[in-house]
């Protein structure tokens, strides 16, 4: 991996190519410098357009949870760069609202002077509008960058407080943000029937025939995801997921418009799908939609993954709608035996990279002379020799001590920790294989005597928790929201819990976080899983400038032997750090199942390794 820097107006990027994958020419990282002028700037814009305020979301027009760099507006206003959030910028004032996942870094690293740390829900946005807002002024948004769900949103608020929304005709922000990073041309690319395990034709038909039950005559696509998953095809024009960017037009008989940069479509694309695929321009988009609208022939679209500017073009013409769910989600999130076929072999070598380089961490006469960068990069480098290795699933999370209590903590050059004796070191990455995503997290005791003797305890109490969701049977039509509780139980059990989900899904060489899949208290996992599903367990704790513990590992859902049960398959394959764990606080059916994982892990790894990693492994996976 090789690394560079550039400097782009108002923020430093550090730059850094994966290798056989660039994303924007180099894979760009943006590590932003919000500064008051920016901000300054964009109130002068606001008051010329006649604007009070400035509605700022992380998305960009297609929903990516990971953005590429030309989009991370949300970043560039407020200098913290996540995967999530959401900004107002006021005449007078400004919020930054956040989840529990980036509270602590967002409180870190926002500039105090500009910003006010929010946690997000629409009840506190609410709250900071009406302390700040008077009736009958007006909030701008971006209405490519919105959905049309959380448009509602906004929308309950502004009744509520007498303002109103704007919807406005360019973004304000792109006005401003001068030698903005352009976006890459990578070319697409099929992801070959022998990994996908069904031919677009056939999902196609399977998808259409969802149209036809419910009397539509076309799908609009929002979601990119749902398009490349559809047509068996993948790009690179994000990080960390394979995608072309792009939306489409699903109709009845299966055939589709596709809506992209048509540079980033190789000429080979039109002999394989033949004259049932097109492939079109994204501004021949609204003439497609209004099209439809003219034919009196009703459209499907997911208001959770649809564009307010998409609606306002519908509405404009007229337009027959039906709102429901994409689709495709279900269909994506129920891998087929081929797919798991091969996000099981993608885990085995994925579980190889990660024994190696904990062995290599253990094997370091002083671990003290590597930093977090460094030993992230360290693992990069162990998965970029796998066989079928495309790259990374998300940014690795390299955190030492009180660096791990940050939930998404990423290490910055000149600010990360070394690897001290005594610490916590929470490492929580991925990789995409062309057979399959993954996401693993371990925690380690860097030496052997931990400088916070709680942190043992609420390790053992956090493995439980792992211990008892992945040990689960459960009965078919169980949710995510009634599995929760059991990762949380033990922690519970001492007043102490964490902030983020249990476990999200996962997509076979797509998204690593991946819906409708998903173990959490919020409402948003009252999905069912069903048989098929890969989705994480990831229960942890953290303390506040001392430590943080996470144990995570991917579970396929397949049918019990109990009739109409279901339980998981532990697909990951590393082991779990014994000098961490209290044994007495293990029963006797928790010790069993830990040294059962432990012997699978050996046994699928043992004969890649050399010898000095065998020994280590040998020695992790030792019978407790």
């Amino acid at each position: 991996m090789t690394l560079e820097k550039k400097i782009f107006y108002g923020f430093l990027v550090k730059t850094e190519k994966i290798q056989n994958n660039e994303y924007y020419n180099d894979d760009e990282r943006n590590f932003f410098m919000s500064t008051p002028e920016i901000i300054e700037t964009l109130r002068e814009k606001l008051k010329q357009n006649s604007l009070d305020g400035l509605i700022v979301p992380h998305s960009d027009a297609f929903q990516n949870e990971f953005l590429p760099p030309d989009s991370k507006r949300l970043a560039y206003v407020t200098g913290v760069d996540t995967s999530a959030g959401l900004a107002i910028i006021l005449l007078e004032s400004a919020a930054f609202f956040v989840d529990g996942r980036y509270m602590l870094i967002a409180k870190k690293e926002v500039n105090p002077d500009v910003f006010s740390v929010l946690p997000w829900s629409f009840e506190t946005v609410q709250t900071f509008l009406e302390a700040s807002l008077t009736k009958e002024m007006c909030l701008g948004v971006d209405p490519w960058t919105l959905t049309t769900k959380d448009f509602e949103g906004f929308q309950n608020i502004s009744k509520f407080l007498g303002i109103h929304l704007v919807s406005l005709s360019s973004n304000l922000i792109d006005d401003l943000w001068k030698d903005r990073p352009v976006p890459a041309l990578s070319p697409a690319f099929l992801w070959e029937d022998c990994y996908a395990g069904e031919a677009s034709l056939s999902k196609r038909t399977r998808i259409a025939a969802e149209l036809e039950k419910e009397g539509v005559d076309a799908f609009y696509i929002g979601l990119p995801e749902s398009l490349n998953w559809l047509l068996n095809i993948r790009g690179k024009d994000v990080p960390f997921t394979p995608l072309l960017l792009a939306t489409g037009i699903l109709y009845s008989d299966a055939s589709i418009d596709v809506f992209t940069n048509l540079e980033k479509i190789p000429p080979s694309f039109s002999n394989h799908f033949g004259p049932s695929i097109r492939f079109l321009e994204r501004h021949q988009l609204e003439t497609s939609l209004s099209k439809l609208s003219t034919k009196a022939q009703k459209i499907w679209y997911d208001p959770h993954f649809t564009p307010v500017a998409i609606l306002e073009i519908l509405n404009s013409k007229k337009a027959i709608l039906f709102s429901g769910s994409d689709p495709c989600l279900l269909a994506k999130s129920l891998k087929n035996p081929t797919e798991i076929s091969g996000v099981q072999k993608a885990h085995q070598r994925d579980g190889l990279a990660v024994v190696q380089f904990l062995s290599w961490i253990e094997d370091q006469p002083n671990t003290q002379e590597i930093s977090e960068i460094t030993a992230a990069q360290k693992l990069t480098s162990f998965r970029e020799k796998l066989p079928l290795f495309h790259s990374l699933s998300f940014e690795v999370i390299s955190a030492v001590g009180s660096n791990g209590a940050i939930v998404h903590y990423h290490a910055k050059e000149g600010c990360d920790k070394m690897l001290s004796s005594g610490e916590l070191y929470l490492v929580d990455s991925g990789g995409q294989y062309l057979d399959g995503t993954t996401d693993i997290t371990r925690t380690i005791l860097l030496g052997k005597t931990a400088l916070f003797p709680e942190a043992k305890e609420a390790f053992t109490r956090v493995l439980k928790g792992h211990i008892a969701l992945a040990s689960i049977k459960f009965p078919k039509g169980t949710t995510g929201v009634q599995l929760d509780v059991l990762a949380r139980q033990f922690l519970w059990e001492k007043g102490l819990d964490y902030s983020h989900g249990t476990g999200h899904g996962v997509g076979a060489f797509l998204s690593v976080h991946q819906s409708p899949p998903s173990i959490s208290q919020r409402p948003t996992a009252s999905f069912p899983l069903e048989q098929g599903m890969i989705v994480s367990n990831e229960p942890g704790y953290y303390k506040e400038n001392a430590f943080g513990i996470r144990i995570e590992s991917l579970l396929l859902v397949k049918n019990s032997d109990v009739e109409d049960f279901y339980e998981f398959e532990t697909l990951t394959r590393v082991p779990i750090d014994k000098k961490l764990i209290l044994k007495e606080l293990l029963t006797a059916f928790e010790i069993s199942w830990l040294n059962l994982y432990h012997k699978r892990v050996f046994e699928s790894l043992d004969l890649d390794l050399n010898s000095a990693e065998r020994q280590w492994l040998k020695e992790a996976t030792a019978p407790l």
